[in-house]
């Protein structure tokens, strides 16, 4: 999937979480999880492969917003989303699930493929994520911190 087509699907998908909630809000769990995902994208687009990685997070955070919007996902298509190896995924949804944050089943429609899905414990344990980053932000006195950070000159 193309960096293009991500943004595409990113917009749609806000965009349907807007229109559910009626307006967009920070303190949204789902909504902060999409500008976390987003965030990630545009940061990976800026700086050159391999500076950030945490595989584990992103496919928890693709199941949450995929369980959110009551959309389950199969193994490939979670690769696909977070831009990681499928052997990489397989690697960290076992170790996911061990400890109780997906689940896998089979595909009711298609043997072939195996659906991921976020457990009850993930949703919770994301769920209490978000509540603390509002609280943080709710917290934060932006006045405080500065706008613009100067050049240290070092390249």
């Amino acid at each position: 999937m193309n960096r293009d087509h991500q943004f595409f699907r990113f917009d749609e998908r806000l965009t349907m979480i807007e229109r559910s909630i009626g307006r967009p809000s920070l303190h949204n769990p789902l909504v902060m999880a999409e500008q976390i995902i987003q965030s990630r994208r545009i940061r990976d687009n800026l700086f050159p492969t391999g500076y950030f990685s945490d595989a584990a997070w992103e496919i928890i955070l693709e199941l949450y917003v995929a369980e959110q919007l009551g959309e389950a996902n199969c193994t490939s298509s979670i690769g696909l989303a977070s831009g990681i190896a499928p052997t990489s995924v397989l690697r960290h949804l076992a170790r996911l699930e061990q400890d109780g944050f997906v689940y896998r089943s089979p595909d009711k429609f298609d043997a072939r493929r195996t659906l991921v899905r976020i457990s009850l414990h993930g949703i919770h344990t994301m769920n209490q994520l978000f509540s603390a980053m509002g609280t943080i932000r709710e917290n934060e006195n932006v006045a405080e911190r500065p706008t613009v950070f100067k050049s240290s000159g070092h390249s």
